[in-house]
């Protein structure tokens, strides 16, 4: 194949966007016009440039949705709790393969006519595992049997299988608790979300199926990510009870890489979308059936709609990732690992497998600029190393930005915390600070960089392979390290922060039995409360049905130690009317009525 041809043949695979943008009479629309490997359960989400009035979605045909398979979909048009976006929820999902017309009347745009696109459903349903990738980047194998039945938190001694760390250094560091959680290569430790003191002493620990980002959200609370193959995150209060979930919709996976919490509710998630790919046509002699991985950044609103959707394969072909054998049978082209929302109001992502940072424009999804990477578009000044397989991506109050960088193609490798200075309108990426320990620190995968509100820094060093093994330090501005501690050999830690918590879990008996309680208020509108007792350590889920007995809604679905969980249920993208709530345990089941009243 000849490369003018090659060339022209990737743009109009990969750049449905650049080509239709100036076409589409509304500000956003998700799925894009013709855009490839959609999801069958896709909603349709649209942006117009006037915010819409309710009583044109009242209206019939001014959304029709046609399957060129599955025929006219009937489905609930409703307006997001921000007033400006609106998304058409079919009533059953698309047919694998087919092709979907969307028309928009011009009461829905605001333009003096009707419009009409397209959009393609994938040929392949494939659900992908978030811990298998994440596995990947550490070449760990996953343990199934990391399910340990768990210790009593409150008992004096520390459960067999913790993984006790060890303080190196503590100079008069910041006060405040240490957030950590942990991986390892050996099944003799659990897997453990952890809070230390600065003495190294557990402040609290509770043990999960590999757990990540645990972190203090605007909110006082915390979140923290539960593997699984339905993995979610998890929002605590303060006496660590569960009381809200979070995951990404359209049929997607969620990502245990980053939930970034917003102060109205809203969240940031990721999800991986793997597809089937003919290479040939990205790069000659590619494998014609590779099962090539993008990324997926969603934004849900406080009743889990999805109101803004980002796909990489809209926007970043397959050939700019930058580490990635492209002849391979399975290519994670993009792996991305951070989201940060910027103070502009648009997000920045960090990829780990394009060696870059992008930023997305929040309202259109365009891309802003590309820093790192393949298709750099900034100047660095002061750092001849660049930064690659880079892991976390922060915004600071001075307007300039912190990213860990792994350092993996580093001659020799090494790892590092960086500050830069973007200038935005020029492109230049100044290099104003570093902390680059000796001797040097390596960890290759997993890791961040957190600026305290002092100024010292605080550097999860991720997965550190070569002596010397750090889990985390904290360094003042002059590079002077005020505290350093260590896992055991072989425990990582995914990210590492310090924030004040002074929240110490009530020592309260574990329930003497199951049990589930009625929700309350009930009826309710739109949201309500319920509640249930684990005695044991056990695998619980918590899901809702509709009447007719179609499971709607799962809010519970993790391994748990004994406890009481409280979690909230938000009703308000269904109809009024009688719902069920369930719970399942190997040993419990029990169901109960509630009624939705608008």
């Amino acid at each position: 194949m000849k490369k003018p041809f090659l060339c022209i043949f990737i743009l109009i695979l990969f750049f449905p966007l650049f080509l239709l943008a100036n076409d589409i009479p509304v500000l956003y629309l998700s799925p894009l016009p013709d855009s490839k490997y959609n999801n069958r359960e896709t909603n349709i989400i649209i942006r117009p440039y006037i915010s819409p009035r309710i009583n044109v979605l009242s209206k019939n045909g001014n959304i029709t949705v046609t399957g060129s398979l599955s025929g006219i979909h009937s489905g609930k048009a409703l307006i997001t709790s921000e007033g400006s976006t609106i998304i058409f929820k079919p009533d059953k999902p698309f047919d694998l393969s087919e092709t979907v017309t969307v028309k928009l009347s011009s009461r829905i745009t605001g333009k003096s006519v009707d419009y009409e696109y397209k959009f393609f459903i994938k040929e392949k349903e494939l659900i992908p595992s978030p811990s298998n990738y994440f596995l990947k980047e550490l070449g760990m194998k996953y343990y199934s049997n990391s399910l340990f039945p768990g210790s009593n938190i409150f008992s004096d001694s520390l459960p067999s299988n913790f993984p006790s760390p060890t303080v190196m250094v503590s100079n008069n560091p910041s006060p405040g608790k240490i957030f950590i959680t942990c991986f390892s290569f050996f099944p003799a430790y659990g897997t453990y979300l952890m809070i230390f003191n600065n003495d190294g002493t557990p402040h609290f620990y509770r043990e999960s199926l590999f757990p990540t980002d645990f972190k203090k959200i605007s909110n006082g609370n915390l979140v923290y990510f539960e593997g699984g193959n339905k993995g979610k995150y998890y929002e605590l209060d303060t006496n660590y009870f569960i009381v809200d979930s979070f995951y990404t919709g359209n049929g997607y996976t969620t990502d245990q890489h980053e939930l970034e919490y917003l102060e109205n509710g809203n969240a940031y998630l990721m999800a991986y979308d793997p597809v089937y790919v003919n290479m040939d046509t990205v790069v000659p002699g590619g494998n014609t059936n590779a099962l090539v991985t993008g990324l997926i950044i969603q934004e849900i609103d406080i009743n889990k709609n999805v109101i803004f959707q980002w796909r990489s394969w809209d926007h970043i072909p397959i050939t700019d990732c930058s580490n990635q054998d492209l002849y391979s049978d399975t290519i994670d082209y993009i792996h991305g690992n951070a989201i940060e929302y910027d103070t502009d109001g648009n997000i920045m992502i960090s990829s780990r497998h394009l060696d870059e940072i992008t930023k997305i424009n929040r309202t259109t999804g365009a891309i802003i600029w590309r820093l790192g990477g393949k298709n750099n578009q900034f100047t660095f000044i002061n750092d001849t190393n660049g930064f690659n397989y880079q892991h976390d991506i922060r915004r600071l109050k001075n307007g300039n930005i912190t990213l860990y960088d792994n350092g993996n193609a580093h001659n020799p490798p090494f790892s590092r915390a960086v500050e830069y200075q973007l200038n935005e309108q020029s492109k230049t990426a100044t290099l104003v600070w570093q902390y680059r320990r000796n001797p040097d620190v390596f960890g290759p995968f997993m890791g961040n960089v957190q600026r305290l509100d002092n100024g010292n820094t605080i550097i999860g060093w991720g997965g550190t392979i070569s002596e010397p093994v750090l889990t985390v330090s904290e360094v003042a501005s002059d590079g002077t390290v005020l505290f350093e501690m260590k896992l055991p050999d072989f425990v990582f830690d995914y990210r590492a922060y310090k924030f004040e918590w002074d929240f110490v879990e009530k020592p309260t008996p574990p329930p003497a039995t199951y049990a589930l309680y009625q929700n309350y208020p009930n009826p309710f509108n739109p949201e309500t409360t319920i509640e249930f007792d684990v005695p044991e350590p056990q695998y619980i889920t918590l899901k809702i049905y509709n009447i007719l007995g179609a499971e709607i809604a799962t809010l519970v679905n993790q391994f748990l130690q004994p406890q009481k969980v409280k979690i909230k249920w938000d009703a308000s993208a269904f109809a009024s009317g009688v719902y069920f709530y369930q719970i399942t345990s190997n040993k419990f089941k029990e169901t109960k009525k509630m009624v939705f009243v608008r």
